[in-house]
C-alpha cells in the first residue's frame, strides 16, 4: 500500500532513508502534491521521547510556545489553504 500524504493524502513517494537515534533505519516520503517530506509510521516515538522531559528542565512551557508560533507562521505561508481546511 503507497505511503499517503499526512497534509493533503495525496500519494507520496519515496525520497530516501537516513538514520532515527543513530540506530533505526527510516524511510522518507515526498508528496507529489504538496511536496511536504515525512517518514514511514513513526515507531520510534515512544523511545525517543523516553527521557525528552527531565524535572530540571524549566524552560520547557516557553520554548513549546516558541516552537507553536513558528509552525503557525510556517503554515501560513508555505500551506496558506491549511487553515481553511483545519478550520483556523
Amino acid at each position: 500500500m503507497p505511503e499517503r500524504c499526512r497534509v493533503c493524502e495525496v500519494v507520496s513517494e519515496f525520497f530516501g532513508r537516513a538514520p532515527v537515534l543513530g540506530k533505526h533505519d527510516v524511510a522518507y516520503f515526498r508528496c507529489r502534491g504538496c511536496g511536504y517530506v515525512q517518514t514511514e509510521e513513526p515507531y520510534w516515538l515512544t523511545e525517543s521521547y523516553s527521557e525528552a522531559i527531565r524535572n530540571t528542565d524549566v524552560g520547557i512551557v516557553e520554548r513549546d510556545g516558541m516552537f507553536s508560533n513558528g509552525t503557525g507562521y510556517l503554515e501560513w505561508v508555505f500551506l496558506p489553504w491549511a487553515g481553511e481546511r483545519y478550520g483556523r
